[in-house]
């Protein structure tokens, strides 16, 4: 069984404040996000003993259709680009990676929700397009062992589920529930996930901006 990360107290206030009115439901036209500051975009982690840190940064791209050919949210999915990689003396030989089995990759919207990530297969299989389908894979993050920073110099897409019903409009999601319908900024969120050094696993919280 994967390890779920424990959240930061900050995610959790987020969390109750939604739950007690802050990002109340609103009829009709769906009100725009509260305004939340929101979470550190980069994160840089020191791997214990071995001269190395990672250095992971996470942003929504509005226009990702530009990129991989077409907007997945329409599809389900929610694209999020992430780059990661090792620095210091010692980046070359730290045996730093990210398992697929271990990683646990997931999304954090403000008021809380919880997205699932889906394998960049899943992505490609969306377009329906054989030209499509190969250009989504090459940008999409593969797990494995991390490259120095400076040689992972394009930020290559991650996925989540989102909720059916569920409508990304630049940077805000609305969630739809019948007639109502609720806000959040995508831009706000936290990305958490693992990273496995010395069959340990190092435990990842990055905000996502734009």
């Amino acid at each position: 069984m994967n390890p779920r990360p424990s959240i930061p107290r900050s995610l959790l206030l987020v969390s109750f404040l939604s739950a007690c009115g802050g990002g109340a439901s609103v009829k009709a036209d769906t009100e725009p996000p509260r305004f939340f500051e929101g979470f550190p975009r980069g994160t840089l982690q020191e791997m214990p003993g071995v001269g190395a840190s990672v250095y992971a940064e996470a942003s929504f791209q509005r226009r990702h259709a530009e990129t991989l050919g077409l907007d997945l949210t329409e599809k389900g999915l929610l694209p999020i680009q992430l780059q990661i990689g090792l620095r210091g003396r010692e980046q070359e030989s730290a045996p730093v990676r990210l398992d697929p089995d271990q990683m646990d990759m997931r999304f954090y919207l403000p008021d809380g929700t919880v997205l699932p990530s889906v394998w960049a297969d899943v992505a490609a299989k969306l377009t329906g397009n054989d030209r499509l389908r190969d250009k989504v894979r090459r940008q999409s993050l593969e797990p494995g062992v991390l490259p120095k920073y400076e040689n992972a110099s394009n930020a290559l897409f991650v996925y989540f589920q989102l909720p059916k019903k569920a409508v990304v409009e630049d940077q805000v999601l609305t969630l739809q529930s019948g007639k109502y319908g609720q806000a959040v900024d995508v831009s706000k969120g936290l990305l958490t996930f693992n990273v496995m050094f010395e069959n340990k696993l190092k435990q990842f919280y990055v905000g996502v901006g734009r």
